[in-house]
C-alpha cells in the first residue's frame, strides 16, 4: 500500500519536472539577438535594457534542478 500511495506524489513531481523543462527549453534557452551597439545609446541604457540581461539559461537551470 505504501508503494501505491507513493505513486501520486511521484507522478506529480514528474509532471512538474516535465513542465519546468518545457518552459526552460522554450524561453530560457534562446539566446538574445545580436545587436550592433550604438555608442550614444550605450551610455543611457539601463541594466534592464541590455540584451544579455534576460538570458538566464544557467541560472534558471540551476534553480529548476534545485526545486524539482
Amino acid at each position: 500500500r505504501l508503494a501505491l500511495a507513493a505513486l501520486l506524489p511521484a507522478a506529480l513531481t514528474g509532471l512538474l519536472w516535465y513542465l519546468s523543462h518545457r518552459t526552460w527549453s522554450a524561453y530560457e534557452s534562446q539566446q538574445p539577438l545580436p545587436q550592433q551597439p550604438d555608442p550614444e545609446e550605450e551610455t543611457s541604457r539601463t541594466a534592464l535594457g541590455r540584451p544579455g540581461f534576460w538570458y538566464g539559461r544557467r541560472l534558471v537551470a540551476r534553480l529548476r534542478a534545485a526545486h524539482t
